[in-house]
């Protein structure tokens, strides 16, 4: 999801690329509570009747289940925010790491004058990639979203820096 805002006077903008998630961290317990009733509702079934070795496997089963929902929701909290302003284009990120802290941490810092937009191209099933930079500096970004989030990531970046560039730089001063 690509999100993009400016101030009121439009001298400062902020564009934020998040990666799409279905559940929220609520939704996914309730989720994980359903399945885990249902499976252990079959397993007792199948131990009252001899087959007592069901229940191991089950208990795994959900472990295994648990495990793959965190790391999802892990994953979900990742974040890129391009910061712009008339001097300067902030990166900063958060990053999903498990058991790290959830704080942003900077990036790169480019010169508004020299930031570029640069588009990879695509070879095969491999995506096309997203790059800001200036002065033989590049950094990689979107790499947790859909080629056309991407492309639209990187259409707001280029949008919001002329609209920056504008305010403080008018053709003909």
């Amino acid at each position: 999801m690509v999100s993009a805002s400016c101030d009121s006077n439009g001298n400062i903008c902020r564009v934020i690329a998040e990666p799409d998630r279905s559940l929220n961290p609520h939704q996914t317990l309730w989720f994980l509570a359903s399945i885990s009733f249902v499976v252990l509702s079959i397993a007792l079934g199948f131990a009252l009747i001899g087959a007592w070795l069901v229940l191991p496997f089950a208990g795994i089963e959900l472990v295994a289940l648990a495990l793959a929902l965190y790391l999802s929701q892990a994953r979900g909290i990742a974040r890129e925010t391009v910061h712009i302003d008339a001097v300067e284009v902030a990166v900063s990120r958060v990053r999903a790491v498990l058991g790290a802290d959830r704080r942003e941490e900077p990036v790169a810092r480019f010169p508004t004058a020299w930031l570029r937009v640069r588009r990879g191209a695509g070879r095969g099933w491999y995506p096309r990639r997203l790059f800001i930079g200036a002065s033989g500096r590049w950094v990689e970004l979107g790499g947790f979203l859909t080629e056309e989030q991407r492309k639209r990531f990187g259409d707001e970046i280029e949008a919001r820096l002329a609209l920056v560039i504008r305010r403080h730089c008018p053709v003909g001063s």
